[in-house]
């Protein structure tokens, strides 16, 4: 999520759910400062929020440490259907696939 709040630039990052021990929390919050990273200069540089999205998925999904990009959990059939979803804020407009078998 991308949005100007009183003049600074907002960024999130869902890493998922689950629980993750001491070992793999300190990976999991290197990733998580690598993603704003390239939010932030993917933003500086293009002033466009979805290529600032776009370029933190990137790095999520190269990481390996999560399961977007290559994996997903499971359906009750034990099948993989992967979704994703970009909203620009200023007009709304959003791009997503949903339920996309592997």
């Amino acid at each position: 999520l991308f949005r100007s709040v009183m003049g600074r630039l907002v960024i999130a990052v869902h890493l998922g759910a689950g629980r993750y021990g001491k070992q793999l929390r300190e990976h999991m919050d290197d990733l998580l400062r690598s993603c704003i990273q390239s939010g932030v200069d993917a933003y500086s540089q293009t002033k466009d929020s979805v290529e600032a999205a776009c370029s933190v998925m990137t790095v999520l999904e190269a990481s390996g440490l999560v399961n977007t990009g290559n994996g997903s959990a499971l359906t009750r059939e034990h099948t993989v259907e992967c979704d994703g979803i970009v909203i620009r804020s200023g007009d709304h407009a959003l791009g997503c696939v949903i339920a996309i078998p592997e």
